[in-house]
């Protein structure tokens, strides 16, 4: 399986949901409730679907696969970059 995710500033600055391109064999059975998305494009051996990001982290953190859900990872790099900055800042040549 591959994954491919776009540029990181197209949400915030866009306003539109932040999607993974995911590759899987053609033969996958999705569980029920996994939020596929939708089929952006068909090989010979694979699908290729477009999912929601947040939907998809949602998802795995929902059943176990995943420590954070989108809202708590969000406000953890929130968290991160205040004490980047803070720690920048100590460190600034005046």
């Amino acid at each position: 399986m591959r994954t491919r995710i776009g540029n990181k500033w197209d949400q915030s600055t866009s306003g539109q949901p932040e999607y993974v391109v995911v590759e899987f064999p053609y033969f996958v059975k999705f569980q029920p409730g996994f939020p596929k998305g939708t089929l952006a494009e068909k090989t010979s051996t694979t699908n290729i679907y477009k999912i929601n990001a947040v939907r998809l982290l949602d998802w795995l953190h929902a059943n176990g696969y995943s420590n954070y859900s989108a809202t708590e990872l969000v406000q953890r790099t929130k968290d991160y970059e205040r004490l980047d900055g803070t720690i920048e800042r100590m460190f600034e040549i005046i």
